[in-house]
């Protein structure tokens, strides 16, 4: 891939990112269907904002590039992960942004739409917390996406 443009923004796209890839499938379900598309829906609108924050003040040029690079590297932190139940990925994507939040790598400001959509995430995904053998996996494989990103440069916890 080359050198990295602007890291620091791609480190920033990141979570906002992977959550986005996940949130625009159709997978989840909710007893009240319409209130839960209706938070989804809001999520994905908060999810697609943040994803474009980190591009900001960049010229147009530039800004492709850079994502093309956040592009890239979703690709390289996913790319096993194409044959593995959602929920799972989700929680794996929850653990990652966990990981690099708890370690005070970067923070999720109150009130940021990062912040926000991650309060609205958190409850697609808790049904995984309570199935320990997957839950347990979800965690291997947040680990294995911090270390993916790592290997090209970024999180550098």
């Amino acid at each position: 891939m080359g050198m990295l443009l602007y890291p620091d923004r791609i480190e920033c796209a990141m979570p906002a990112r992977l959550m986005y890839s996940i949130v625009m499938q159709d997978v989840f379900t909710f007893i009240d269907q319409d209130k839960g598309m209706e938070e989804v829906e809001r999520l994905r609108s908060l999810l697609r904002f943040a994803c474009m924050v980190p591009l900001e003040g960049l010229k147009p040029t530039i800004a492709k590039l850079v994502a093309r690079q956040i592009d890239s590297m979703h690709t390289a932190a996913t790319d096993e992960l194409q044959h593995v139940r959602a929920d799972k990925v989700a929680a794996a994507i929850y653990y990652f942004l966990k990981e690099i939040t708890d370690t005070g790598y970067l923070e999720l400001w109150e009130g940021s739409p990062v912040a926000e959509a991650a309060a609205l995430y958190l409850p697609l995904i808790e049904h995984v917390f309570e199935e320990e053998k997957l839950d347990k996996s979800a965690q291997k494989q947040a680990k294995k996406m911090l270390s993916k990103l790592q290997s090209k440069g970024l999180y550098k916890i």
